[in-house]
């Protein structure tokens, strides 16, 4: 699979000018990553805090002025989750920019370290929206840092990092395309013009993508996937409904 290369990255939408205190950054990352290694702080400005990660580096910055306003409407059309995105962040005054470098680490452990550190950052500062550059999206942050609480290697936060997008296409059947996956190094997945339950479709393609995520497994075409003993899905290789350039996994139930 051609992929993008991803830019680890996240955006924190704030009320006011400010940087967050760093020793309370880490102190936060700390509580819930016990492991070696550690973040520390190795620099700071007015406007830019370093950390490093073991073989990571992290740049935190503030951006004395509000996130383009182009750069939220995607996100924000997006957000079915969150209805009142757009109202949130409408009058944000500034934003910080966190970047996590690591050119060695797998990506879920870029995943799992950015969103520790993005929630640890947020909680330190007004934040009234979080972007998750990966992908696109942008989440409340109480609902960030719950589900960030909840994380662990074998609990992935996916609704953080991948957007399930479910669209009616008619009575009764629906569709459901992925937006995410291409950071984690597999291939969006798709279901078109279904007739299933929408929390169960949901659910369904939620446990796929943990699954080929956690366990860096790739599907192939044809291969037979059982997301639930009653139910059996069927993998092809297709182009996007979303975009005629990009092929996907299309899946189908059986």
């Amino acid at each position: 699979m051609t992929s993008r290369k991803t830019t680890w990255l996240s955006l924190i939408a704030m009320a006011n000018d400010e940087l967050p205190d760093a020793e309370a950054v880490v102190s936060t990352v700390a509580r819930q990553d016990c492991g070696d290694p550690q973040l520390r702080i190795t620099g700071q400005t007015d406007a830019l805090i370093t950390f490093s990660w073991g073989d990571a580096t992290v740049l935190l910055a503030r951006v004395g002025h509000p996130i383009p306003a182009a750069q939220l409407v995607g996100p924000c059309e997006m957000a079915w989750y969150w209805p009142q995105a757009a109202d949130a962040v409408a009058q944000h005054q500034a934003h910080l920019l966190i970047t996590l470098i690591d050119e060695g680490r797998d990506p879920v452990e870029k995943g799992l370290r950015l969103t520790l550190l993005t929630s640890a950052v947020a909680d330190s500062v007004a934040a009234l929206g979080i972007v998750w550059g990966p992908a696109g999206l942008i989440h409340q942050p109480a609902a960030f840092a719950e589900q960030t609480g909840q994380m662990t290697r074998e609990n992935l936060p996916l609704f953080l990092w991948i957007d399930f997008r479910i669209t009616a296409v008619g009575a009764g059947f629906y569709q459901l395309c992925t937006t995410g996956l291409e950071a984690f190094e597999r291939q969006e997945m798709e279901v078109a013009h279904c007739r299933t339950d929408p929390q169960q479709l949901l659910d369904d393609l939620y446990n796929v993508a943990h699954y080929v995520i956690d366990q860096s497994t790739a599907i192939k075409d044809a291969d037979t996937i059982r997301p639930a003993d009653d139910r059996q899905l069927t993998a092809r290789q297709e182009s996007s409904l979303l975009n005629d350039h990009r092929q996907i996994i299309r899946l189908e139930y059986e």
